[in-house]
């Protein structure tokens, strides 16, 4: 079911016309809890994929690492983004935005590169 899903998903996203479409938090929130799940993966893996430095390239290993480590699913992920979000609505704009302070705040600050 979940591959079904993530191919649909690919799919749709393939269909669209290259425009970045950013949800807000207020939007985001109102999903169902699986879109929500989909939709920080998909912000996950943008903010993890790109790298133009190397220091950005610690910052991305230093985020894989944790979450991987950790075990947390996607569905936690976007579980915790929301709560760690609710009652902060200077982080309520784009879900990007709680979503990397809480990778900071559950990671620890990233090693600066040498």
């Amino acid at each position: 079911m979940q591959r079904t899903v993530l191919a649909l998903c690919a799919g749709l996203l393939i269909a669209q016309p290259a425009a970045a479409n950013f949800l807000t938090y207020a939007e985001w929130v109102r999903m169902k809890p699986d879109m929500r799940a989909i939709y920080v993966a998909g912000a996950y893996d943008a903010l993890i994929t790109f790298a133009m430095s190397d220091e950005q390239r610690a910052v991305n290993a230093h985020y894989t690492h944790c979450i991987t480590s950790s075990k947390m699913t996607v569905a936690q992920l976007a579980e915790s983004v929301r709560q760690y979000a609710k009652d902060k609505p200077n982080l309520q704009d784009y879900v990007e935005t709680p979503l990397i302070n809480y990778l900071y705040e559950f990671c620890g600050a990233p090693p600066k590169a040498n």
